[in-house]
C-alpha cells in the first residue's frame, strides 16, 4: 500500500482541528477533548477505510481496486466524517446551549 496525503485522513483532521479549536462559546479544555476525540474519530475512521479496501482487494481481486478505493472506500469515509463532525460539533453545541438555557443565560 501507498497511503498519500489524501488517502491518510490528514486533510480531515486539519480541518477537524482548525473547526473546533476556533468553535466560539467553547472553553479551551471542551475544545481540546472535542478535537481529540474528533481526531481519533477520524483517525478510526480512514482504519475501517482501509480494511475495507484491503478487504475488497483480498475477496474481489486486483480488478476491484478502483470501485473500492475511489468509489466505496471515499463514500464510506466521507459518511463517516460527515457523522464524526455533526457528534462532535453539534451535539457538542447543544449541549452548551441546554446548559445555558438551564442556568438563565
Amino acid at each position: 500500500f501507498n497511503v498519500g496525503v489524501e488517502s491518510s485522513g490528514l486533510l480531515e483532521m486539519s480541518v477537524m482541528i482548525g473547526i473546533v479549536g476556533f468553535y466560539p462559546g467553547w472553553t479551551v479544555r471542551r475544545r481540546f477533548f472535542a478535537a481529540l476525540l474528533g481526531l481519533t474519530a477520524t483517525f478510526v475512521a480512514n482504519i475501517a477505510r482501509i480494511m475495507f479496501i484491503a478487504f475488497m482487494l483480498q475477496n474481489v481481486g486486483k480488478d476491484a481496486l478502483f470501485i473500492s478505493h475511489t468509489v466505496l472506500g471515499r463514500m464510506i469515509f466521507a459518511v463517516l466524517v460527515l457523522g464524526i463532525f455533526w457528534y462532535v460539533l453539534s451535539i457538542g453545541t447543544l449541549n452548551v446551549l441546554s446548559s445555558r438555557i438551564r442556568k438563565g443565560r
